[in-house]
């Protein structure tokens, strides 16, 4: 049965020569059959198929009724498929094992021995192998049911019954499995038809003369056009894996170029560039597929980089965020993934399809610049990485190299990862990061600038102190206690330490006084390096627009308040809405309710400490009786406690201060 189905496949399907992927050469007529050389024309007889078909009636026949007897021999029989339905319907299962099994062969051969160019090398060798252990599979059949009734057996041994059980759930996997595979490679986008062109690689083991014939191979097959884009080589101090994609690099070029220039065209009329208006401008989701994969459609105003008028970010993200049609444009775009001892980079080349990966270590400002030479003299240059620790001496060293740097917020873009499907790697971040850069959905946070930078570690190294001087404080308390002395609340008058270092000679032990010696000498260098660091964060604050003015419009709003409330919220554009800046300060109530369930709300915590506790600190100021807002801290505080009204305050602090950053924009990082 193989046989004959295998005759009306090959007279089905046209002949092909050594490669099987060139195409039939068609039949013209008339003046072309005419003009058509003698060497090009050769006619000749077309091969019948009716003497396979002869050829393979007994031998299917002979198939046919081995199969059967297996069948016969392992159980198959008659059934009933629909009792209390059909009762009256009965099938005979026999036949379904030569019909399975010899039509899944001859459909398996035809994928294999078919000319057809849209199926793929996989699919192939898929076919092929599963064609000859169909064929394997029928003799051994055949060779089972001839010993079976040579030796007279009515039923077949349990190996045989249970393997030819199998076989039809087999054939239904395989046959499914190789129909999803031809009707991947046969769609019209599919990777491997020849829509997509030539694939030209490169790797760091060819010879520039190699790479250079290579080009001038690719030159004389496309015609005239641009120039084939040169790569650049591996630098040797890097280690460097290269793994390369197969887009047309000439094609994808000169494709982004066009989309880019009608882009430019709409900006420069002041129309809005959307998916509508670039649609109706000629240009179609294909055109930019081969720069950098799909276009991730946003609305963006406008183009902000290559000579582009921009109207600034929306309200919500970055002023420097750039959207995802410009992402898509860039030559190239790659992800960092930062570590203390290495750096690990993960960067595409979308003018050649390459992807580079590899390490920079050790991590710092020396190797980091030099690994960054090699994309001198090439724009929009664009990475992306992780705001954690090292995060400011990477974007300066960009930012100096002429890179565009994007600052990704470390929780949504482990939401934007997903479920985890395989182990967590530096290359896997690195690669998200580039992948989430390219389809404009990385979440980025706003790179301040160098003054912002400077303020917000000088306030981060005072809240540190005075959590430390507070610390030494309840341990001084903590020994009174444990040894039984009176509490003592006058540490913080002027001889304060000398009348704890007496009760400390009266009431402690030895090991006591040396405890509370220790503390007060703790105290007394924190003090000191708070006083010195408070009159510095106070100069800076007397000069800065933005604090001053939430100094003079605030209450409760001092200078260290109002610095840090200026280095975290202020800027043009940051928030699109005050409820966010209260949510980025971390003092928004987290609540988990399910059905009739629900949890006790919560602060979130999420935002920067520093602001957090300046806010709330400001907003204690409100218990007192001058306060504009004391009545309502009084109502908060009788229904519920001190510590929620304080907390109510707080973010009343924050939305008020939003609001007036917002109207100063980046006026407020201005000096007066």
């Amino acid at each position: 049965m193989v046989t004959g189905m295998a005759a009306v496949t090959a007279g089905a399907s046209p002949a092909a020569g050594p490669d099987r992927r060139s195409p039939v050469p068609a039949r013209t007529t008339g003046a072309a059959a005419a003009d058509r050389s003698p060497a090009s024309a050769r006619p000749g007889r077309t091969l019948r198929s009716w003497p396979l078909l002869v050829l393979a009636a007994p031998a299917a026949a002979e198939v046919w009724s081995g199969w059967v007897g297996v069948a016969q021999k392992t159980g198959f029989g008659l059934v009933s498929p629909l009792p209390g339905i059909w009762p009256a319907l009965h099938l005979d299962t026999t036949v379904t094992l030569p019909v399975g099994v010899e039509a899944y062969a001859a459909y398996a051969l035809r994928a294999w021995l078919s000319g057809e160019p849209r199926i793929g090398d996989r699919t192939r060798r898929f076919a092929k192998w599963s064609a000859i252990c169909s064929f394997a599979l029928g003799m051994a059949g055949q060779v089972a049911y001839h010993l079976l009734a040579q030796a007279g057996a009515a039923r077949a041994p349990w190996p045989v019954t249970m393997i030819v059980s199998c076989l039809p759930v087999l054939v239904l996997a395989m046959g499914t499995a190789l129909a999803h595979m031809l009707r991947a490679d046969t769609a019209p986008d599919a990777p491997d038809s020849d829509a997509t062109g030539p694939a030209t690689a490169w790797s760091p083991d060819q010879s520039a003369g190699d790479q250079s014939g290579q080009d001038q191979d690719q030159h004389a097959d496309h015609g005239s056009g641009p120039p084939a884009v040169t790569t650049r080589p591996v630098q040797p101090e890097t280690r460097a894996v290269v793994r390369t994609t197969a887009p047309e690099p000439r094609d994808a070029r000169m494709q982004a170029d066009q989309a880019h220039l009608i882009a430019g065209g709409l900006a420069a009329t002041g129309k809005p560039i959307s998916r509508r208006a670039l649609r109706d401008a000629g240009v179609k989701d294909d055109m930019l597929r081969p720069a950098c994969g799909w276009l991730s459609w946003q609305s963006a105003p406008a183009l902000n980089r290559g000579g582009l008028p921009s109207t600034g970010a929306p309200c919500g993200v970055s002023a420097n965020r750039l959207w995802s049609m410009r992402r898509s444009l860039m030559p190239i775009v790659g992800g960092m993934d930062i570590h203390r001892k290495q750096i690990t980079f993960d960067y595409l080349d979308t003018a050649t399809g390459e992807v580079m990966c590899g390490q920079i270590a050790p991590a710092d400002r020396a190797h980091l610049r030099a690994w960054l030479q090699r994309f001198a003299g090439i724009p929009d240059v664009a990475f992306a990485f992780e705001a954690c620790t090292g995060w400011r001496y990477v974007a300066e060293e960009l930012a100096a190299a002429g890179v565009a740097a994007h600052l990704a917020e470390p929780a949504d873009t482990a939401a934007a990862r997903g479920r985890k499907k395989r182990a967590k790697t530096d290359r896997a971040d690195a690669r998200l990061q580039r992948t989430l850069l390219a389809d404009g959905r990385l979440p980025e946070c706003w790179i301040p600038p160098a003054q912002v930078l400077e303020c917000r570690a000088l306030l981060e190294t005072y809240h540190a102190l005075r959590r430390e001087h507070t610390a030494w404080v309840q341990r001084a308390h903590a020994v009174l206690f444990h040894q039984g002395a009176p509490v003592f609340h006058a540490l913080g008058e002027a001889d304060g330490p000398q009348q704890l270092a007496g009760l400390a000679r009266a009431r402690l032990s030895p090991a006591g006084q040396q405890q509370i010696g220790l503390y007060l000498r703790m105290l007394e260098v924190t003090e000191a390096e708070l006083g010195a660091l408070r009159g510095q964060l106070t100069a800076t604050a007397r000069r800065l627009a933005g604090a001053k003015a939430l100094q003079d419009k605030l209450y409760g709003v001092g200078p260290v308040t109002g610095l840090a409330l200026t280095c975290w919220l202020g800027g043009k554009d940051r928030f699109s809405s005050a409820r966010k800046a209260v949510r980025f300060t971390g003092l928004d109530i987290t609540v988990y309710s399910s059905d009739g369930k629900r949890s006790p709300g919560h602060l979130s915590r999420q935002g920067p400490p520093v602001l957090r506790w300046c806010a709330y600190e400001a907003g204690k100021a409100h218990a007192r009786g001058s306060a504009p807002d004391h009545r309502y801290y009084e109502q908060v505080k009788d229904r519920k406690d001190g510590k929620r009204a304080a907390l109510s305050e707080a973010r009343k602090i924050i939305r008020q201060a939003c609001h007036l950053l917002a109207g100063l924009g980046d006026d407020a990082f201005t000096t007066v």
